[in-house]
């Protein structure tokens, strides 16, 4: 291994080891509200961590990591939840299964 892989293989270590990695996946909770479409059922937003909750209709729960809160009242107010979510969300943004609630 070379000075540099070093350095990385060290940096992500203390990344990892001292939590910050598990505080990227944003707040333990995140108020949802219930949304009329037939892909979503509901909806939250953390704007502190402008991470984005999506529950699913099928049940399934993704977090959205980095979404403006602009993006997310475009989503409320967009007549087609499923079409935006298609368009503005899907593939632009990291997700991820939030926590075990």
């Amino acid at each position: 291994m070379n000075l540099k892989t070093l350095t990385s293989v060290a940096f992500l270590s203390i990344f990892v080891c001292s939590g910050f990695a598990q505080e990227s996946a944003g707040p333990e909770k995140i108020k949802r509200v219930a949304v009329r479409s037939t892909l979503l059922d509901a909806v939250g937003y953390d704007a502190r961590s402008q991470t984005l909750e999506l529950v699913f209709d099928s049940g399934s729960v993704r977090r959205l990591a980095g979404v403006p809160a602009a993006v997310y009242k475009a989503l409320l107010a967009a007549p087609s939840k499923g079409k935006f979510y298609h368009k503005q969300l899907r593939g632009k943004y990291v997700a991820t299964k939030p926590p075990a609630q």
